[in-house]
């Protein structure tokens, strides 16, 4: 089963970062003759050794973030919301091998994942805190406020909020994974971080303070039972909009991606499937498109 390229289906309105403001509607569509949908910009790329004819590797922005830590948990035991219906019904029509949900609010113990596996049936799953709604104590966005949404290390109204789990049927190994959600963004060489008038934007306090991923990016060994393992890179990325003339978001979003091309540079995994809300394309929409573009011209990734 193979992931072909296709348009997004469902990109939702909204005034705010991944789902203040969403029109609170499941409408994602599937891909004629293949496994994957989208919601702005999500990508899965196959590295040169997996067979993308092999697995079925889905990403999705499912929207499964709610308005307090919590509310997940309590909306998916009530059963009565037809949004996780909608979402459950989707996820069991395509029935891809891996699927990484996006806009999926963590909790420490994960008890909102394991109920949401309840429904769904997959036997391995994972998540980790995510940098949205991480509390900084800074003015992050350079509003002169502190503690709003925004000025978390991710967009988040509260710890979790809008993070991200992997479900799969076949064995994560959960002991190898590698967590790079810690890097700070001024870290990642050549990363280009804000400045006005030749100032750190918002302030050197907040930048050297600030890490690049909006949400998380992790490096998830797969192991099949009859090939060999992959890894899978899943990563969900910040909208390239919701900023000022400094253009942080989009800076930042290009540096998210950034930090996958360096470690295919030097350090690449021998087979690797990246997946996640990349939100940005190539061709369309905000963003400094050009980074995608060089990234999907490279030799060792395969756009299938």
């Amino acid at each position: 089963m193979g992931i072909p390229s296709c348009k997004s289906v469902d990109a939702r309105r909204r005034v705010e970062p991944r789902g203040v403001d969403d029109l609170r509607q499941t409408q994602a569509g599937l891909c004629q003759g293949g496994c994957r949908w989208a919601v702005a910009s999500l990508i899965a790329y196959f590295g040169s050794a997996v067979d993308a004819e092999k697995f079925g590797i889905a990403t999705y922005a499912a929207p499964l973030s709610r308005d307090g830590p919590g509310l997940l948990l309590r909306n998916i035991l009530r059963g009565e919301d037809p949004q996780i219906t909608a979402v459950q019904g989707i996820i069991g029509a395509v029935d891809p091998d891996v699927i990484v949900l996006t806009d999926f609010d963590y909790d420490l113990d994960g008890m909102a994942l394991a109920a949401f596996v309840e429904l769904t049936g997959y036997p391995f799953q994972f998540a980790a805190l995510p940098n949205a709604g991480m509390p900084t104590g800074l003015d992050i966005d350079g509003n002169k406020r502190l503690g709003e949404a925004r000025d978390a290390q991710g967009y988040g109204r509260f710890s979790g909020d809008g993070g991200m789990a992997i479900l799969s049927k076949m064995r994560i190994q959960t002991d190898a994974v590698v967590d790079l959600s810690a890097t700070l963004w001024r870290d990642v060489d050549g990363a280009i971080l804000p400045s006005v008038d030749g100032t750190p934007f918002p302030s050197e306090a907040a930048q050297a303070v600030q890490r690049i991923s909006s949400a998380s990016h992790w490096i998830l060994p797969i192991v099949p039972q009859d090939t060999p393992p992959f890894s899978l890179l899943a990563w969900s990325a910040t909208p390239p909009v919701f900023d000022g003339l400094e253009d942080r978001n989009g800076l930042r979003k290009r540096d998210e991606l950034r930090m996958w091309a360096n470690l295919l540079d030097t350090d690449p995994p021998s087979s690797f499937v990246i997946a996640g809300n990349a939100n940005l394309d190539p061709v369309d929409g905000g963003g400094l498109r050009d980074a995608m573009a060089t990234f999907l011209a490279r030799d060792d990734v395969i756009d299938p």
